[in-house]
């Protein structure tokens, strides 16, 4: 597990020290930053019995069960399937145990994965809990965008924000998780997950890294040379384009369309990400215009911000081959 740090951690340590604790809590981030991490986390600042000062030991019997997603007083919730919306049912049955009392901490938690799943009856059915949650009560509501939360239940919580992942300590994280990997996977795997550790982790875990960032490099290329919907549709099939896959291939689009940008603003003046070299890099810039390359970046951030919902993955595909292949 990444150990949290920084602001948004040493503003809830402050908290639990002063004993001003909120009853809720949103902790928005990127996709694959580590929000769970972080609730867990405090969840342990929260509970564990050998704490120093709010700051957990992370060692003791509670926070080790608490960090496997296994104690008692910590009940977790998300969605039953990737992407399915988080059953009302569920939520009902999560807050039958609010008004229990711990069974051996001081506090009972409650973590709602991917809370934006919620539909709007799930969340009203929160919000008397919310407003009313008792003493020793703390929901957790992880979320990539607050935004998406109602404003009702953004009012009766406390914003938190969990940051992108240094590159440095990424690759300290991943060197000792993927030992056996080499440095130049480790080193690409890090440039191209834009500070997401969950995103760099699937990326080592499969075995297709580099073959997926020549297929994006192969549909830059295809773009740039002018090639219709149907030759993008090859490199890009939307019929068969899973969830999994675009989860893998976006980011990595991502990455090379900001290559292409800042070689459209400044020139050689930057480290790529993703090209190898300048010649190549400047070959499919020159074909593509920085309209174009900001709609398309556009786009794959809408996508990857989607993924987490139910997106189709037939329409998604299709609509930004449309666009690549388009006179923008």
């Amino acid at each position: 597990m990444r150990t949290p740090s920084g602001k948004t951690v040493d503003r809830f340590i402050e908290a639990v020290r002063e004993k001003k604790v909120a009853s809720s809590y949103i902790i928005e981030g990127a996709r694959g930053v580590g929000k769970l991490d972080t609730a867990r986390y405090f969840s342990c600042a929260l509970c564990c019995e050998n704490g120093n000062n709010g700051i957990p030991c992370l060692e003791c019997v509670i926070c080790d069960s608490i960090l496997k997603g296994e104690f008692a007083d910590v009940t977790e919730l998300g969605p039953e399937e990737e992407g399915k919306q988080i059953k009302v049912e569920s939520v009902r049955e999560l807050l039958k145990k609010v008004y229990l009392l711990p069974s051996q901490a001081q506090w009972r938690i409650f973590i709602i994965r991917n809370s934006e799943l919620l539909n709007d009856s799930g969340q009203n059915a929160l919000l008397k809990s919310l407003e009313e949650p008792g003493a020793g009560v703390v929901f957790f509501l992880l979320t990539d965008d607050a935004l998406s939360l109602l404003g009702t239940v953004r009012s009766r919580s406390v914003l938190l924000k969990v940051p992108p992942m240094e590159s440095g300590e990424m690759r300290a994280m991943l060197k000792a998780e993927f030992g056996k990997r080499s440095d130049s996977d480790i080193d690409l795997a890090v440039r191209i997950s834009s500070g997401s550790i969950g995103t760099a982790r699937r990326f080592l875990s499969g075995s297709k890294l580099f073959d997926h960032c020549k297929r994006v490099l192969g549909y830059l290329e295809d773009v740039s040379s002018g090639l219709g919907l149907s030759a993008l549709s090859v490199r890009l099939s939307p019929a068969s384009c899973t969830r999994a896959e675009l989860g893998e291939l976006l980011p990595i689009l991502k990455q090379a369309l900001r290559d292409v940008m800042l070689y459209q603003a400044v020139g050689e003046d930057f480290s790529p990400e993703l090209f190898s070299s300048f010649d190549e890099l400047s070959s499919v810039a020159m074909g593509i215009s920085r309209k174009k390359a900001c709609a398309m970046l556009d786009r794959v951030c809408e996508l990857l911000n989607r993924l987490e919902g139910n997106v189709n993955c037939f329409a998604a595909v299709s609509s930004l081959n449309i666009l690549s292949s388009s006179k923008v």
